[in-house]
């Protein structure tokens, strides 16, 4: 749907932490494309840092970037460091002539909110997606929250975080699902079944994800062993980078410990995701109670694979699945639940199958990037009024 203003020069600024090709950065990336399709107002990137990985996606499509290089560990000193940032961001700001800014994750909503504040730009749209658990509730964060003009979410939890964490009500935040994501294909050739060490008669359960602590990769091990006599062809998969260098050789070690170095692969790898998806039988995701994430893109990509899932039952995975067949919810933690859901999957193999081919057409129908651009451009339509 296409804005009002067709002729405008002011901008929409998508704010995101770093450069990086991450998961946000890319939903952000989706924003920034759905934007400039409608062709109504300019758009750019704004990265609050440096990185490697997103601006070849944003040349690729046409999108203009900046790199502010904040520094955000200013934002928990002095207020006079933490104003000289704000004005530095306020700058590229008004250069820009930003009407509306939209951010992507916890510091991009404080620092971008209260900077385009500052800028004059008129539409604050602070955009929730995730939960940060972990962080007290900061001076600049409940300033920032009231310098909003608009709130967003891209699920239902987020607006329950929202009103549990800053009292807002939930009639004023808006949900924009996320999209499936685009993958940019990296070049390289994706491995065999043989080349990664699995037989084709293996049942292969796949876990794409990055090596944080909170995606308890622990309790997949654990479930893998608790199935190693009687269902010894079940195989696993673990997919991602890891920020932490030692985190992967922990997890090796507790393979090793459990006796499933043949059982399982980690594959530290940017290849193309529905590649190596397309060897494997079940997207398997799990994560601790407490985990932050407000829509987990995974699951889409399982689903966009065609893949039945077993995920831990945590809300915003809950929510991503309702609606779809093929998917079991475990509880966060119990090798022994996990354990009997991939079994289940594995006995019957044929019907969930059935079930994961049918989640594609579901996945295509409501989180594809054509239906991103028509509920952005609708929502952007009754709020941005020049």
């Amino acid at each position: 749907m296409p804005l009002k203003n067709q002729k405008s020069k002011a901008a929409i600024a998508i704010c995101v932490y770093n450069l990086e090709l991450g998961g946000a950065q890319i939903q952000a990336l989706q924003y920034a494309r759905a934007i400039k399709h409608l062709k109504s107002y300019p758009v750019y990137m704004l990265g609050l840092q440096k990185g490697r990985g997103l601006e070849q996606a944003l040349k690729q499509h046409g999108i203009d970037y900046e790199c502010a290089d904040i520094r955000i560990g200013s934002f928990h000193g002095h207020l006079f460091n933490r104003l000289k940032e704000l004005l530095k961001l306020r700058r590229i700001l008004r250069k820009r002539k930003t009407l509306t800014i939209i951010p992507f994750t916890y510091y991009p909503n404080v620092i971008g909110i209260t900077a385009s504040f500052l800028a004059g730009s008129k539409y604050r749209i602070w955009n929730q997606r995730g939960r940060e658990l972990s962080t007290p509730v900061s001076k600049s964060e409940r300033i920032a929250i009231r310098l909003a003009t608009h709130y967003l979410g891209n699920s239902g939890e987020m607006a329950t975080y929202l009103n549990t964490r800053h009292g807002l009500s939930r009639d004023r935040i808006h949900i924009l699902k996320n999209a499936l994501l685009e993958r940019t294909k990296e070049k390289g050739k994706v491995p065999t079944r043989a080349e990664l060490g699995f037989a084709e008669s293996d049942f292969l359960v796949v876990f794409v994800s990055n090596f944080f602590p909170a995606k308890d990769h622990e309790t997949a091990i654990e479930a893998l062993q608790l199935l190693s006599s009687s269902h010894p062809d079940i195989r696993m998969l673990f997919v991602g980078y890891a920020p932490d260098q030692h985190r992967i050789p922990r997890l090796k070690s507790l393979a090793f410990d459990r006796k499933l170095c043949n059982k399982v692969v980690f594959l530290e790898s940017k290849l193309e995701i529905s590649g190596i998806l397309g060897l494997c039988d079940l997207g398997l995701f799990t994560a601790i109670r407490e985990h932050t994430e407000g829509s987990p893109n995974v699951i889409l990509d399982y689903m966009n694979a065609g893949l039945p899932i077993v995920a831990t039952n945590i809300r915003p995975v809950a929510e991503l699945l309702n609606g779809t067949q093929g998917s079991l919810l475990v509880e966060p933690g119990s090798p022994h639940e996990l354990a009997s859901a991939l079994a289940k999957v594995y006995e019957n193999r044929a019907q969930y199958a059935a079930w994961g081919l049918e989640n594609k057409s579901f996945v295509a129908k409501h989180y594809s990037f054509d239906k991103l651009t028509g509920s952005l451009g609708l929502y952007l339509s009754n709020t941005i009024q020049e």
